[in-house]
């Protein structure tokens, strides 16, 4: 992360946007598998990445971001509308064979 409020200069950049996609498929599946299903909070949307402050910054400068904040709210929104009919129970033993079947095999 750069001095300023972006990954990398004093602007938007490609660094952004490579950095917040890579993170939301991640942040979409740690928030349901495990807020609804476990009770333990591994990305709190309400407070992400709350132990580091730079990038929790940057989090929220991008939802903040016209054009990106709306992005990433759409990311999430088809994300979900994604894997609702893959995972209809949405409990911890099905993502985890949701994950296995899609796992390349040696």
């Amino acid at each position: 992360m750069g001095s300023g409020p972006w990954a990398y200069g004093n602007a938007l950049s490609l660094a952004d946007c490579v950095l917040a996609f890579s993170i939301l498929p991640f942040q979409n599946m740690l928030y349901v598998a495990t807020t609804e299903n476990l009770g333990v909070t591994a990305f709190d949307p309400q407070r992400p990445f709350s132990n580091n402050p730079k990038l929790a910054a940057w989090w929220r400068h991008m939802e903040n971001h016209p054009l990106v904040g709306q992005a990433m709210r759409d990311f999430f929104a088809e994300s979900e509308k994604t894997l609702a009919p893959l995972i209809p129970n949405r409990s911890p033993s099905a993502y985890g064979i949701f994950i296995r079947a899609r796992a390349p095999r040696p």
